[in-house]
């Protein structure tokens, strides 16, 4: 915010010197040609023509100077060069922070230099608390950014305990981007080391079994596990306890005896004639 009112008051700086140095040359000429009835008119005119202009003129520059520090950021990475990179791109934050552009410019240009700067982050060995929270916040907007969102979600796997606003972001990619093959599996990993059983991880196991994609044994396992410590039943669930009872897992029997009683007794009642 404080941003935006540095380029506002550039702008109306800007446009108080040029107005004052224009008016001394063409508002003579206007007054000789119109009258000085008209000079209010012509004077409010000015103003407002030089504050647009000074704002376009704000907006190109920084433009200019924010894609040039991310070009001279992107061609240091590419040169393996990693602390060059992370100073060009600190070069840019500090472009974008300055007067150069306007609320609406600001929005446009922060969507791509958080993804260029994340995309940068998510390649290191390690994320500091700002950069991680930055590639967070990016996904979170965005997150059917599916290669990207992979590249997070396994890096995530590696983190002993995920910040709350991080798995907010795991579900808002679950919901955005569950029809791709490795990101599904990539949330089943994430779900199962965090013993997660609410909606969205329920979800993710159940679509999963259904599709028939769920293979190893020791996945199906640890979700069997999951879904006996909370007594959870279901034509699936009864399903997958069968499976995991198959792959050597006896403590999977009390889920289906459970479940076989309860489709016994669904099965058992009669409709009403």
């Amino acid at each position: 915010m404080n941003a935006v009112f540095r380029h506002l008051a550039v702008r109306l700086w800007t446009t108080a010197f040029l107005g004052s140095l224009t008016s001394l040359v063409l508002l003579p000429w206007w007054q000789r040609a119109a009258g000085v009835r008209w000079l209010p008119f012509a004077v409010g005119v000015l103003l407002v023509l030089l504050f647009l202009a000074a704002g376009w003129s704000m907006n190109r520059l920084g433009r200019f100077f924010l894609t040039r520090m991310m070009h001279e950021a992107a061609a240091w990475d590419r040169a393996g060069m990693k602390a060059e990179a992370r100073a060009a791109f600190e070069r840019s934050v500090a472009v974008f922070d300055s007067f150069w552009f306007s609320n609406r410019q600001r929005r446009e240009q922060s969507r791509q230099l958080t993804a260029r700067m994340s995309r940068f982050y998510i390649s290191q060995p390690d994320l500091g608390g700002r950069e991680r929270a930055l590639v967070q916040q990016h996904l979170h907007r965005h997150p059917r950014d599916e290669d990207f969102a992979l590249a997070w979600l396994n890096w995530l796997r590696g983190v002993e305990t995920p910040l709350a606003a991080e798995q907010e972001t795991v579900d808002r990619i679950q919901e955005a981007s569950f029809g791709n093959t490795k990101i599904r599996q990539s949330l089943l990993d994430f779900y199962l080391a965090h013993g997660r059983t609410d909606f969205n991880a329920l979800q993710t196991y159940e679509r999963i079994w259904l599709d028939q994609a769920l293979q190893d044994p020791d996945q199906i396992q640890s979700i069997a596990r999951l879904l006996l410590g909370e007594g959870r039943l279901g034509d699936w669930i009864l399903a997958i306890y069968l499976q995991a009872y198959e792959t050597g897992l006896t403590d999977s029997l009390a889920g289906i005896v459970a479940g076989a009683d309860k489709l016994a007794a669904r099965l058992s009642v009669s409709p009403v004639s």
